[in-house]
């Protein structure tokens, strides 16, 4: 298949069946939220993580895995959450990629009833271990940590999304996958996003990806276009992957005043609707704001 379209398996979906204690390809897990039972299916292995309901009225939320994977198979995972029929499905590898550190904004005001972990393919060759897992809950917005500024362009004008929280006091690369919370307009066939540096921060941008989700809960990825820095020019091609080499943004107060912006373009397919999409910046940011 295409590496511009990828459909999710059935499998993502909550299996019917009773759980079983953790066992088999997933050599051990670890979490200090709730109790993990998996459940094997015929060529998929899904591990639940139940998370006790907090007593806030009002929050954001932010959830954070940390996980070594190897192996042949696709890892997906999946949030659900109290009260509500959404669910957020999210691609955390199609490859092996090593240890990794991963953040995602869950849904306002919301909190996280469980979280599937999918190993789909080859299961008998993966392997996947879970250092850290947790959902952290504020009564206000964003975090302390170092950022840049999501920006969607609506067809108007561009409406801020909020901060994209990469800070790493070590500057490892963190991935951050946020759900729009506004819809992008096609222009041109273009949806137009605007990453700006907080002015307190500076970050080193390694990848960005922007993936459409269809009413059947398809996740097609949208390739990337165009990447102007709005100092340093054309930067596409150092954002396309994940490797060593990154685009630094500067905020303004380490620019003479004036914060660095990224203006980013992905391909928008004609004749298709996308019920939501989710943004991806993996990258680091070692100052806090």
């Amino acid at each position: 298949m295409a590496a511009t379209e990828y459909e999710y398996p059935d499998q993502i979906h909550i299996p019917q069946g009773q759980g079983e204690q953790l066992s088999g390809n997933l050599n051990s897990f670890r979490n200090i939220d709730g109790d993990v039972v998996h459940w094997r299916g015929t060529n998929s292995i899904t591990v639940y993580n139940f998370f006790p309901q907090p007593s806030l009225s009002t929050i954001s939320g932010q959830l954070k895995v940390v996980y070594d994977y190897t192996g042949s198979s696709y890892l997906f995972m999946v949030i659900t959450y109290y009260g509500s029929s959404a669910t957020d499905p999210y691609t955390l590898a199609s490859y092996p990629v090593g240890y990794k550190t991963a953040t995602f904004t869950t849904r306002p005001n919301l909190e996280v009833l469980f979280v599937q972990f999918v190993v789909f393919g080859s299961i008998e060759k993966a392997h996947l271990w879970i250092d850290y897992l947790g959902v952290k809950y504020t009564s206000g917005g964003g975090s302390g940590g170092g950022c840049p500024i999501l920006s969607v362009f609506d067809g108007v004008q561009y409406q801020e999304e909020g901060l994209l929280d990469i800070h790493d006091p070590e500057g490892n690369d963190i991935i951050n996958q946020h759900v729009l919370i506004n819809s992008p307009a096609a222009i041109n066939n273009r949806f137009q996003l605007r990453l700006t540096e907080h002015p307190k921060t500076i970050s080193h941008i390694d990848r960005v990806e922007l993936w459409g989700k269809l009413s059947n809960n398809r996740m097609i990825k949208l390739p990337l276009k165009s990447a102007i820095h709005s100092e340093e020019g054309h930067v596409k091609s150092l954002l396309k992957s994940s490797d060593d080499k990154k685009v630094e943004a500067l905020g303004a107060d380490h620019n003479n005043g004036i914060s660095q912006f990224i203006d980013l373009e992905f391909y928008a397919p004609r004749h298709i609707e996308f019920v939501e999409f989710v943004f991806v910046i993996e990258g680091n940011n070692r100052f806090e704001k």
